[in-house]
């Protein structure tokens, strides 16, 4: 089986297209292409270097599709399947409505159907906009016909996922502009008011504190604030580029579930996460052993994935998915009497998506409680900061107003 890379022309509509396809050989390729209504205008071997995306190879990837561009893409596909509308219609349709990547996106998969490939091998060609989880469901729903209805699951899934992300956003926004304020004004006094005062202090030789010194010396010298920030880059992407190996990843996953006040809230959203797409599955009828192997992606944590790969080997050699979770020893044993009673009751879907359900609400809770933490110790930041600079402009005055009173009339 080769890859080869093609430009062919719709004999129906004229419009020309370019993409990649799979085949035994290449008058295979062009057979697939002639069932497909399409004319070859050139076909080669997919090559490594030629097809290779720079920006991939660059480590900088391609812009990811938002969460509610793609909600509102599934929403959107569903309801015109539902309508009785061709796929192919519904993605022009649904491309005409959309803007941004989830435009092009639509566009594409529209191409790539048209060359002979169905939606969920399509959708797999764009690995920045769809989840394996999202192709896995949809390859469900085209095996059992129920399309439409998975499309409609996956956009109510994504209509959660958006709400939990936005309120991530809302409790991070506070803090982040109290930081980017303390900056500036640190900069501002650093760069525009202390030298001002300094002149001053130095005509009548008043001895600097350290504060004022490590001011005078960032104004006087803004070689040295270029330098911090220098480093401050520079640790910052190699901590990226560390975070993103396999072993840096499993260690950061690692950290952030021990953090303080942290931990906690980012082991709830992995469980909601982990549940959730776990419900969806099981509801689609998707084999269990696939689902547990999609849902340990999901839950966006390195530990958690570890541990789904030991649950799915325990349910592979005959254990439920209970004694799974259980032996796995990192799932809460709520979810371990969840899994339990739904496996007696046959409700394992329903019971799955309440225990996501609860996980959520926990997860606002201690956003809640997180960010009324949060809020005295920013206070508490932009004081220190404050206080920094009137130390280091008040203390000289201070100094010379001192000298002033003791000198003799």
């Amino acid at each position: 089986m080769s890859r080869f890379v093609y430009t062919a022309r719709s004999a129906t509509t004229g419009r020309k297209v370019r993409g990649a396809l799979e085949a035994d050989s290449l008058g295979d390729l062009l057979a697939r292409l002639h069932e497909a209504g399409y004319v070859p205008l050139s076909v080669r071997p997919e090559s490594r270097w030629l097809d290779t995306d720079v920006r991939k190879l660059l480590g900088l990837g391609t812009s990811a599709v938002p969460t509610r561009d793609r909600a509102l893409f599934f929403r959107q596909l569903a309801t015109m399947l539902r309508a009785g509308l061709p796929l192919g219609a519904s993605l022009r349709a649904a491309a005409e409505q959309a803007t941004g990547r989830i435009r092009q996106v639509a566009q594409g998969l529209d191409r790539e159907i048209e060359s002979g490939r169905s939606l969920h091998d399509a959708m797999r060609q764009f690995p920045e906009a769809f989840l394996p989880l999202h192709v896995a469901l949809v390859r469900s729903g085209e095996l059992s016909g129920t399309l439409d209805e998975v499309l409609d699951r996956l956009a109510s899934d994504e209509e959660r996922r958006l709400k939990t992300e936005g309120r991530i956003r809302s409790a991070s926004a506070y803090p982040l502009f109290v930081l980017v304020v303390a900056i500036v004004v640190l900069a501002f006094m650093t760069y525009f008011i202390v030298p001002t005062f300094v002149g001053i202090f130095e005509q009548l030789k008043v001895p600097l504190p350290w504060t004022t010194r490590a001011l005078v010396a960032l104004s006087t010298h803004p070689v040295y604030g270029y330098l911090v920030l220098v480093a401050l880059a520079a640790v910052a992407v190699a901590t990226v580029l560390y975070v993103r190996s396999p072993e840096g990843r499993a260690r950061y996953d690692a950290f952030k579930l021990r953090a303080p006040a942290v931990g906690p809230l980012v082991r709830v959203l992995a469980l909601a996460r982990l549940t959730r797409g776990l419900a969806t599955m099981f509801r689609s009828g998707f084999p269990i052993l696939e689902a547990l192997e999609a849902a340990g992606a999901m839950a966006g944590n390195a530990l958690f994935e570890s541990a789904m790969r030991e649950v799915r080997r325990s349910v592979e050699q005959g254990s439920n998915l209970a004694d799974g979770f259980r032996f796995a020893g990192t799932f809460p044993a709520f979810l371990v009497e969840m899994a339990a009673v739904g496996e007696q009751t046959g409700a394992l879907d329903e019971l799955l998506d309440r225990a996501a359900a609860m996980y959520e609400e926990e997860a606002d809770e201690r956003l809640s409680s997180l960010t009324s933490i949060l809020e005295p110790l920013l206070v508490l930041l932009m004081g220190g900061v404050i206080g920094f600079i009137a130390l280091s402009v008040f203390l000289p005055m201070f100094s010379l107003i001192s000298n002033v009173s003791q000198m003799p009339g």
